[in-house]
């Protein structure tokens, strides 16, 4: 049996924009990212939601291969239907079944620290990337997340 999870509950309209914030897509951690990668070098987005990085990059006009796995069907659906140049794969991110340095880069965005065993996901960055990992996490304080 299948595992479903907390956004495979949501509805796929909810799910589409949900992780754009009140800056649009132009978030720091995503300026940060698309800006370090040189032109024409690809990206893996382990935990891609919705592609918003995608759509951060498209914004930006940077020429970056970009490629999205996700765990959630419905995710991967939306991403589909808005970006049908780019490959997307339903896969535990934990244990994909991409070669040894498969990307330029892999970026690994707010995923960390929903993962108990979050170091396998890191091990996994580290194993299908060529350059670089980009690890972005949530901070938290007595206020809440700094997102």
């Amino acid at each position: 049996m299948e595992k479903i999870t907390f956004w495979d509950t949501k509805d796929k309209e909810y799910l589409k924009n949900m992780f754009v914030g009140p800056e649009g897509y132009a978030h720091p951690s995503r300026i940060f990212v698309i800006n370090d990668i040189p032109a024409h070098q690809s990206l893996l987005d382990l935990g891609c939601g919705s592609a918003a990085t995608l759509e951060a990059i498209y914004q930006f006009n940077k020429e970056i291969r970009y490629s999205g796995v996700d765990f959630t069907e419905k995710f991967i659906e939306i991403s589909e239907i808005a970006y049908p140049n780019n490959a997307f794969y339903k896969f535990d991110i934990a244990k994909t079944p991409f070669p040894n340095n498969s990307f330029d880069n892999v970026l690994v965005r707010h995923v960390l620290e929903h993962n108990k065993e979050y170091y396998k996901i890191i091990e996994e960055a580290v194993r299908i990337a060529r350059n670089k990992v980009y690890l972005v996490l949530f901070r938290y304080d007595e206020k809440g997340p700094d997102i």
